[in-house]
């Protein structure tokens, strides 16, 4: 019976064993790249009484402001730079056991900074104050001028960690192009507010009565400039995304060399940011970033 069973366990326990050594890893690491670029997003939506929640210290957010204009409180939007680094990875298939041709798994730290949000009050007052005339007959009108301006502004650093699955067409040639979908996480490690209040007064030279024609020509002077300003810093927070990438990468070469495994690529995303704030709760607002850098692969593609 022995002599039987043996070479039957031995029949069986050896293409086991040997397609258990020939498993690949379910993740190889394929490249290496580096970029940056900028992210532009709408301005967050707030208001002054939740910017006096963000800095209730602020002297200048007191200001009365009812006699000052000012643009829509929602903004238009900030452009803000973006720094980041990460590894490709190849991942086997659960159909065949090989790794995928065409999709990739993207990990990435992300160091971004700017403007959460900036927003610009002003007034402007002008009294006419005297007219010359000289003895060539050309008239000179001299107005007083007064220009007040409050600005805030929201501002951080953050570091993120964005994954993301991305599908290739054939990478081996010279120009490919991809698509995916993302996921973002940032932690927000350096967040103040700033405010300036800042007070022009001076004196305009006209030589056209723009109370008359609706224009002038001249030149302004200041006299005085008092400018006071407030950095605060605010409580950080953490921010999460959902984003798609499209993007268009460039071989250096289709040979086997060096210059095969480098590639430049640009990258386009755009998606929808959510940020948690103490005492605001989430706020969420649309976002698009847009870069460039370079990948190096650690094999020669074909």
């Amino acid at each position: 019976m022995k002599k039987f069973l043996v070479p039957l366990l031995l029949a069986i326990s050896v293409p086991v064993l040997a397609q258990d050594s020939t498993r690949v890893p379910f993740f190889k690491p394929e490249a290496i790249g580096f970029y940056s670029g900028i992210t532009a997003f709408r301005d967050v939506p707030v208001t002054i009484s939740d910017l006096q929640k963000i800095a209730p210290s602020s002297a200048l957010l007191g200001a009365d402001l009812d006699s000052f204009k000012t643009n829509t409180f929602t903004g238009s939007g900030n452009v803000n730079s973006v720094f980041g680094m990460g590894v490709d990875f190849r991942y086997r298939m659960r159909s065949n056991g090989q790794y995928a041709g065409f999709s990739r798994i993207r990990a990435s730290i992300m160091y971004t900074n700017g403007q959460t949000a900036y927003r610009e009050f002003y007034r402007n007052s002008t009294v006419r104050t005297d007219t010359v005339r000289l003895s060539n007959g050309q008239q000179f009108y001299v107005d007083s001028i007064h220009n007040e301006y409050y600005t805030y502004s929201w501002n951080y650093q953050a570091l993120g960690i964005d994954l993301n699955q991305v599908f290739h067409t054939k990478d081996a040639r010279i120009f490919s192009a991809y698509t995916g979908y993302g996921i973002h996480f940032g932690l927000i490690i350096g967040s103040y507010f700033s405010a300036t209040h800042e007070l022009q007064t001076g004196s305009q030279f006209l030589t056209t009565d723009s109370t008359a024609t609706g224009s002038s020509m001249g030149y302004f002077t200041t006299n005085t400039r008092q400018d006071e300003t407030e950095n605060i810093a605010t409580k950080n927070y953490y921010t999460f995304s959902f984003y798609v990438p499209v993007g268009f990468q460039v071989r250096f070469s289709k040979k086997k060399n060096f210059a095969n495994k480098l590639c430049f690529f640009i990258e386009g995303r755009g998606g929808v940011n959510m940020m948690k704030v103490p005492g605001l709760g989430t706020r969420t607002s649309p976002f698009g970033i847009y870069m460039g850098g370079f990948r190096f692969c650690f094999e020669n593609t074909q």
